[in-house]
């Protein structure tokens, strides 16, 4: 994952049990005060403006598929952390969700809008 530490945002796919949380618990420890893990639960119901630490870091948003799961509407949840992101001034994120979660290049397309310079890329973890 160190090689991708420079990228603006990305998407980190994977099998259940592959390991997404733990690399992103090390990449976010590797940059130390400027990231952020955060919960997509939190994102999506809590205000930005009453989280002022959510400012000015790389967030990790870990577990889309975690806040897909039981939607009626799998683009709902996706699309309040996108105001969110929006709202954060677009910073530098990564996301981590289940490969059978992600809605591929809707998603990606999506996710583009507001992230930094409207790059993602888009990561495969092999278990």
């Amino acid at each position: 994952m160190e090689q991708y530490r420079e990228e603006p945002a990305y998407v980190l796919l994977g099998d259940p049990g592959a390991g997404k949380t733990t690399a992103f618990d090390q990449e976010c420890a590797a940059l130390g005060n400027d990231a952020l893990l955060v919960s997509p639960r939190d994102l999506i119901h809590f205000e930005v403006a009453d989280h002022p630490e959510w400012f000015g870091k790389t967030l990790f948003i870990d577990g889309l598929d975690e806040v897909r799961a039981g939607t009626s509407d799998a683009r709902t949840p996706f699309d309040r952390i996108r105001q969110k992101l929006d709202a954060l001034g677009k910073p530098r994120f990564r996301i981590s969700c289940r490969q059978a979660d992600w809605l591929g290049t809707n998603d990606l397309q999506n996710l583009s809008t507001v992230a930094p310079g409207g790059k993602v890329t888009l990561l495969q973890l092999d278990p």
